[in-house]
């Protein structure tokens, strides 16, 4: 460690003896209303007394997008400059700038915001192949456009369409295997990053392009350094006509079995602030609206059906080009009525536990979430301050029917009714800060965070045993439950800066502090107990007389954590290596009162390195990263203690638990071939050891299971992901993307009878998963999109009785938009899902999913009248499968049934006179 040190230090030492070393100038211009680049601009590079000492212009058409607007200059000397920028349409603007040092490198003047002048040319209209994607280093750009959307599509639909992108049932966008962590609009945050509101709400229509990259860490405006923070980015830029005036989308649809559905959403732009407003109540489960385009698989459409109320609002205001403030709230109200049956298949040497589910339920939520956060950025400082408010309330009512059986005999078979009520509430706050020291950044970071939760669990719990014991459990069960838990982060480090080097040493304290309070109480226990599921006796000391004291718990759980270490980074020609060397003591300690008083504490100082090496050139780019990290043992898993709440599954404590230690090393490479044109290929590996499983032992003659946490090795997975994006056909109508994604896991369990040893059971998943997709757009009045997806699982075990697994999901369809006469407008799809090889027959299934959507524009545009006809053929079912070393499950939910609907849609802009 002290070599490797003294090695980067002698490394800085021989960078700063250069001599002649000219510092690097970039930035680039924009539009300031519509903040899109602004290529061909004549840029006059002077000193402080107005003297030209360079002139360049910026990168223009027909270059990548990404690249217009860019311009670099070379300075040799230590002073004061000034830009001068001018193009016609625009009126002239000047930025100054200040080197500091020699061992800047870079300087960053940032962007430069043209305003048009008043009198503007008219546009020219081309008409062109439209190209629907652009590929420039790590950044995508998907034009739009060139997608032919169903009218009255919102985001989510776009997104939906977009090459190598998938949008999961809960909001989560991924682009060719990587999640997208930020969904701005614009630039800036939507909702204070709720990507829900924007998926459901932006209407498709307003977009001109989408741009898909690694943004720039905190702290890259101000210094050359972002400690590689880049989280993945998706920026939706809105066309010119919606990024400034009022926009208004409503829409009010009614169906069959009393579906309806309200939707309006109204935004008002101006150059300095945005008001954004919407609401929407619908009993169709939105977030899982059925898609005319065959996105919708039966897995993705939701667990029940649920019935939504919510609305929004977000304000923004910016005071100047780098400083900015916002604030949003959000409520929402959820029904839903959710019905599942299971099947679960657990693994055990003597033979294998089987278990028929029938769960039935009705929660009802609200939750609210304010946001409010401010950003300011000068030369010398930038300050990001935020700060979250949550509150959720939940009543869940729910209704269980179990049997258990092995052998082909019956164990035992249970009812439960439950009645649950609990409230939640949350506050954050983050504080990031980095000053400017000439050529490097001093960082101050901080956090502080708090939850409290509240909740009333009430049970009726009947289990019945078969034979021999013939016997039966009854249970009237009341949990009162509080969970408070702080948080308080700080962290410093300095950003030694020079030649393409940056050493950064870094001091990290995180303080956490956990206060549990469960208290179970047997009101069957009382002498006047009653059926009433949610009654409690009127004093506290007969509740106080029936406390489950074995499966009752108060814990105090106390952390203290330092962490130092140091960051180093090298850029050079086609490439950078990153590395960081953190050392992490831990000071933990938990007070547990659980039948008796009990004390558990831990010391740890941990080495957990980093690193990642990236290449690039010309169009080839090489990622390869590793870390190695420790996960500290749950103190609340290691106090002595056997907790029988639930009769059918009982757990104990184990305190010679170990820390579980991971190893993950990851590559990645693309190749853009030409245009629209990508190869990818990701690996990922991971190993843990000393992994955390549940040691299992069943009782065969009365189907209980007690469940011990213990130690394993021998986990590890390693999955890959291969995508390719091609055009074909003249012109480049069509679009064809592949991907595939090979996976095996190798997973190690314990479980045995009673009375017998527990040998390890090592179960061995080999995976595939394959898309593939063929978008043609034949004229701009018609599109049709091929799709086939197919998920295959081949699962072996080591035990001689375990029945090897061969299932797959597949499904194949097509989607089509067509323009008719009349302003009508056709939508279809028909795509056939189908599963394979499951245990139970009803599993095996064929499942056609058709939706079918005709609209007609009125009112040149303004009007939108559609019917729609979703689930046609009535098929849609939601099932899913489960299998790892403990077993495998396989699950049936209830779905929004078949519906039509007609509905009505207006939209309105108005864009100030300039």
């Amino acid at each position: 460690m002290k070599r490797f040190i003294l090695l980067l230090c002698m490394m800085f030492s021989l960078s700063l003896m250069a001599r002649d070393i000219m510092i690097n100038v970039k930035g680039r211009t924009l539009d300031n209303l519509t903040g899109e680049n602004i290529g061909d601009v004549t840029l006059v590079l002077m000193n402080a007394d107005n003297i030209p000492i360079d002139t360049m212009v910026s990168i223009g058409p027909p270059n990548h997008p990404i690249l217009v607007g860019m311009f670099a200059f070379k300075v040799g000397k230590v002073g004061k400059y000034i830009i001068h920028a001018s193009a016609v349409g625009y009126k002239d603007a000047y930025v100054n700038f200040r080197v500091r040092s020699r061992r800047e490198w870079l300087v960053r003047v940032g962007d430069i915001r043209m305003v048009k002048a008043v009198k503007e040319l008219p546009e020219l209209l081309v008409k062109a192949t439209k190209i629907k994607m652009i590929y420039s280093g790590d950044t995508i750009v998907y034009i739009a456009d060139a997608f032919k959307m169903a009218d009255g599509s919102m985001l989510d639909e776009l997104i939906r369409r977009l090459p190598g992108a998938t949008l999961s049932a809960d909001g989560r966008i991924y682009v060719n295997g990587h999640y997208v962590e930020n969904l701005l609009v614009n630039g800036k945050d939507f909702f204070g990053g709720n990507a829900q509101v924007a998926l459901e709400n932006l209407p498709a229509y307003t977009v001109g392009k989408i741009k898909v990259y690694s943004r720039y860490g905190k702290g890259m405006p101000v210094s050359e350094s972002d400690m590689k923070d880049q989280p993945y980015t998706m920026d939706v830029r809105l066309k010119k006509e919606y990024s400034h005036g009022l926009m208004v989308n409503a829409e009010v649809g009614a169906g069959t079995d009393n579906r309806y559905r309200l939707r309006g959403f109204g935004m008002d732009m101006k150059e300095s602030s945005r008001v954004i407003a919407y609401g929407n109540a619908n009993n169709v489960s939105e977030s899982q609206t059925a898609s005319t385009l065959g996105r919708w698989k039966p897995e993705d459409a939701g667990n029940g059906v649920s019935h939504i109320k919510s609305a929004g609002v977000d304000i923004s205001h910016d005071f100047d080009p780098g400083a900015f403030a916002a604030f949003s709230t959000v409520y929402e109200h959820k029904n839903n009525i959710r019905g599942t049956e299971s099947n679960q298949q657990t693994y055990f040497p003597g033979g294998d536990e089987m278990k028929r589910a029938c769960d039935n339920s009705r929660v009802t939520s609200d939750k609210i979430h304010l946001k409010g956060n401010m950003y300011i950025q000068r030369n010398e400082y930038f300050v990001i301050n935020d700060a979250q408010l949550s509150f959720k309330a939940l009543r869940q009512n729910r209704s269980l029917q179990e049997r258990r059986f092995a052998n082909g005999a019956t164990l035992n078979t249970l009812s439960d009714e439950t009645n649950i009520k609990n409230r939640q509430w949350s506050f954050k706050m983050t504080s990031t800060n980095g000053i400017s020291l000439v050529a490097d950044l001093l960082r101050l970071n901080a956090s502080l965070a708090y939850n409290n939760y509240d909740g009333k669990h009430f049970s009726l719990y009947n289990l019945r045993y078969s034979e021999p014991s013939a016997s039966t459990d009854r249970r009237h069960t009341y949990l009162k439950a509080g969970n408070h838990d702080f948080n308080f982060r700080f962290k410093t480090s300095y950003d030694y800066r020079g030649f393409g080097k940056i050493l950064a040493p870094f001091y990290e304290v995180v303080y956490e502090r956990r206060h549990n309070d469960n208290m179970f109480y047997r009101l069957d226990q009382l002498q006047h107990d009653t059926v009433c599921i949610s009654w409690l006796p009127s004093t506290a000391d007969a509740l106080r007389r029936v406390l489950d004291a074995n499966n009752s718990y108060v814990y105090r759980e106390h952390q203290w954590q330092h962490q130092v270490g140091v960051y180093y980074s090298q850029t050079f020609q086609n490439g950078e290596l990153t590395v960081t060397l953190p050392l992490r003591h831990i000071r933990t300690n938990l007070s547990a009162w659980r039948t008796t008083d009990q004390t558990v504490a831990k010391r740890r100082t941990l080495f957990e390195p980093a690193a990642t090496f990236r290449w690039k050139a010309n169009r080839h780019h090489v990622d390869i990263s590793s870390k190695y990290y420790t996960r500290l043992a749950d103190l609340t898993q290691m106090i002595d203690y056997h907790d029988d709440s639930n009769p059918l599954y009982a757990i104990n404590g184990n305190k010679h638990l170990k820390d579980t230690r991971i190893l993950e090393v990851g590559a990645n490479y693309t190749h853009d071939l030409k245009a629209q044109q990508r190869l990818g290929v990701a690996v990922q590996w991971s190993r843990r050891y000393n992994d955390v499983a549940m040691m299992t032992t069943f009782d065969r003659n009365t189907g209980r299971t007690t469940a011990t946490p213990q130690n394993v090795n021998g986990n590890w997975t390693i999955a890959s992901n291969i995508h390719f994006t091609t055009p074909v056909l003249k012109k480049q109508k069509m679009l064809l993307s592949f991907a595939l994604q090979p996976s095996y896991q190798n997973s190690v369990d314990l479980a045995s009878e009673m009375g017998q040893a527990h040998p390890a059971s090592i179960v061995r998943s080999l995976g595939a998963d394959g898309q593939c997709k063929a978008d043609w757009n034949p004229s701009e009045h018609a599109q049709l999109s091929l799709l086939a997806n197919a998920r295959y699982r081949h699962i072996t075990g080591d035990r001689p009785d375990f029945a090897t697994i061969n299932a797959a999901d597949f499904d194949y369809g097509f989607s089509a938009i067509v323009d008719l006469p009349l302003s009508l407008q056709l939508s279809t799809s028909l795509v056939a899902y189908a599963h394979r090889g499951y245990e139970a027959p009803e599993m095996n299934t064929t499942q056609c999913i058709w939706n079918v959507e005709l609209s007609r524009k009125l009112c040149r545009g303004q009007l939108l009248l559609a019917i729609k006809a979703f689930d046609i053929l009535g098929q849609l079912k939601n099932q899913s499968f489960h299998v790892d070393a403990q077993g495998r499950t396989e699950t049936w939910h209830n779905a929004i049934p078949r519906y039509a609907m007609i509905s009505l849609a207006w939209r309105f802009n108005a864009n100030p006179k300039r």
